[in-house]
């Protein structure tokens, strides 16, 4: 009951905010923005997106390699995952609510273990979350190094830098040094004393072992290379989206962009709801930009996500009656068994 209040909270708060940042536009000059982005760039755009989400299943592909999973079809990966970012575009956790049921899911249709399944995820968001630090880091440096910003704004931006570049080093210098990171964060937060981290604090720390094996493997180059690749597609369809809207930009401005959309993604908010949108009309006004560039810039990246999570929400109606359907035929199987007997 608690999770189902925080969450119509954070709906609620994220409502607002997209309100406000709708309460003093013009239409009509929005309308006018919109007429440069043809449907056909529309679905340039999507098309890019998908390679770049078909190269990340890659990157998963090559993840489960490692453990021995040789043998899940694309197909199987590609439903869990879609069905993943679905769930975590519509919980408060844009970076994590989906991945409970994206390990269900893949549990389900492979039969792998829970080990290989729940190791193979934190790997892939281990480097997708250092991929979008990354972005953060130098986004956010350049935005300092180009502009006096005020002064609540600029403590702003360093504390995400800085809490970026704690959690980076961190995570990767106790990993290449094969200790603990869950450990580390259970000691400083003092919650070894929490019942339930207690309980599995033994099988995350085997699954940590696996993380810090891969880390140290010639497997982390392959993935790494796919990263790359899939994060560039995504940089170019939203390059095409900005340029399409009327907007010159250098490689180093859309870092920027895109630095204040993943920080955007912190806040509880479902989708990151009034904070993408909010964040965008910032940062383009930051860079001379139009507010209506910015807000449509937003818009158009919601519409392709919401096109995403549909077609999530399809196969995970469908999963869900493929579940039904189990446990219908094992029910019957057992009457039958009964009525043999």
């Amino acid at each position: 009951m608690k999770k189902f209040f925080f969450c119509l909270f954070s709906l609620v708060i994220g409502l607002i905010l997209f309100w406000l940042a709708f309460k003093n536009t013009e239409w009509s000059e929005l309308r006018e923005i919109f007429q440069y982005f043809s449907l056909e760039r529309f679905v340039l755009v999507s098309f890019l997106f998908l390679i770049g989400f078909l190269m990340a299943l890659i990157r998963w592909q090559i993840i489960l390699s490692f453990n021995g999973c040789n043998k899940i079809s694309w197909s199987i990966l590609f439903r869990a995952r879609a069905i993943g970012y679905a769930l975590s575009y519509i919980t408060p956790s844009v970076y994590f609510g989906g991945e409970p049921l994206r390990s269900l899911v893949l549990k389900e249709e492979s039969k792998l273990d829970w080990t290989s399944i729940l190791s193979s995820i934190a790997i892939d968001k281990a480097i997708d979350l250092t991929l979008n630090g990354l972005i953060i880091l130098v986004g956010l440096i350049y935005t300092l190094t180009h502009f006096v910003l005020p002064e609540k704004l600029f403590w702003i931006l360093i504390s995400v830098l800085i809490f970026c570049l704690l959690l980076i080093y961190l995570f990767y210098s106790r990993v290449f040094a094969s200790k603990s990171f869950f450990g580390f964060v259970f000691r400083l937060f003092n919650l070894d004393k929490i019942k339930e981290i207690k309980e599995v604090r033994e099988y995350l720390t085997g699954i940590e072992r696996i993380m810090i094996k891969f880390f140290q493997s010639f497997s982390l180059w392959p993935v790494l290379f796919f990263s790359f690749l899939s994060r560039g597609f995504y940089l170019a369809g939203c390059w095409l989206i900005i340029n399409s809207l009327g907007a010159s930009i250098s490689f180093w401005v859309l870092i920027a962009f895109l630095s204040f959309l993943y920080t955007s993604f912190f806040f509880p908010l479902p989708g990151s709801l009034g904070a993408q949108e909010a964040s965008q009309v910032l940062v383009f006004s930051l860079f001379g930009l139009s507010y209506y560039q910015g807000l449509s810039f937003a818009l158009v990246l919601r519409v392709i996500n919401l096109l995403a999570v549909l077609i999530g929400l399809l196969i995970l109606i469908h999963f869900q009656f493929k579940m039904w359907g189990k446990k219908i035929v094992r029910s019957l199987e057992k009457i039958v068994n009964i009525f043999i007997k």
